[in-house]
């Protein structure tokens, strides 16, 4: 059931690494040009750099999170125990509609909207 949220997990909990290492080599890569030369364009790397950091930090976080809370829920913990420090009003609703998504492509066979009604009573919404 939850094998392959597991395995999900694993590799998403590698991305961030992975991605650190591409965005050091960008800033090495920036630094050698500027001892270089100081009249190359360096612009499209430091977007470059910048669109990774940006990747990262929101895009690869949401994901883990969202495949965290679909294994909780699929495992059958409690929200409060996954997400201790959520605030009832902090409870993002961006995260809602990938954790119900995952739920229902890695869970028992349901209909969606029994599985957003689940789901939406476990987060509290």
């Amino acid at each position: 059931m939850s094998t392959e949220l597991r395995i999900k997990l694993a590799h998403i909990g590698m991305e961030p690494a992975i991605i650190k290492i591409h965005e050091q080599r960008i800033k090495n890569k920036l630094a050698y040009l500027k001892r270089k030369s100081s009249n190359v364009d360096t612009s499209n790397l430091f977007a470059e750099r910048q669109r990774l950091i940006q990747h990262r930090r929101w895009n690869v976080r949401n994901d883990a999170r969202s495949t965290h809370l679909a294994l909780g829920f699929l495992t059958g913990m409690p929200y409060e125990s996954l997400e201790i420090n959520c605030e009832v009003g902090k409870r993002n609703r961006h995260i809602y509609p990938k954790v119900c998504e995952m739920v229902f492509k890695y869970g028992p066979d349901e209909t969606k909207s029994t599985v957003a009604r689940k789901v939406a009573d476990w987060i509290g919404m």
